[in-house]
């Protein structure tokens, strides 16, 4: 049996984070948007998509020689992206370890057949899917999220019950 997985690496936040973003954006309604639930919210590092059992293991052996040290991000802006109609929080801009993770985990993955993304990279959570508007009139307030990092993961996307659930596999810690 040759069946796949679809997985990505990603920042998971904590509790406490989690519950921050929610608070943050509770009051914001995208009408016909899906609302992403509270615990599949996290910020993207490089999304793998379809693969067997086995590159599965060889991205997962591949990400264990990927570190930097800890470092924090700051959630402070809306966007909304208009053709996959995603709304999302994000950073102003990127923090240089973010960067260099994002990089250094790409050239590990890359000498195990990974393509990266073209684009220039983009660090948001998304909040909404579907979403065909960005509710100008609702943000009054921008978000002000501290969100200290210091460990990633693999991530399993499975779809089931009318939603993809999102599930970490293995946790990389940094050094």
């Amino acid at each position: 049996m040759n069946e796949k997985r679809r997985l990505f690496f990603a920042c998971w936040p904590d509790a406490t984070v989690r519950e921050k973003i929610v608070h943050a954006t509770t009051d914001i309604i995208i009408p016909n948007g899906r609302r992403i639930q509270a615990e599949n919210l996290h910020l993207t590092l490089s999304f793998i998509g379809d693969v067997t059992e086995n590159m599965a293991e060889c991205y997962a052996s591949a990400a264990e020689r990927v570190s930097t040290t800890p470092f924090s991000i700051c959630l402070q802006s809306y966007g909304h992206f208009r053709k996959p109609k995603v709304f999302y929080m994000a950073v102003p801009e990127i923090p240089a370890p973010l960067s260099q993770l994002v990089s250094n985990l790409n050239a590990a993955l890359v000498a195990h057949g990974y393509q990266p993304e073209q684009r220039a990279y983009c660090p948001h959570v998304s909040l909404y899917r579907k979403a065909d508007l960005f509710p100008e009139t609702e943000l009054q307030k921008q978000p002000d999220i501290e969100w200290r990092i210091d460990r990633f993961y693999l991530v399993e996307s499975i779809f089931g019950a009318g939603h993809a659930i999102y599930k970490p596999i293995q946790e990389y810690k940094f050094l």
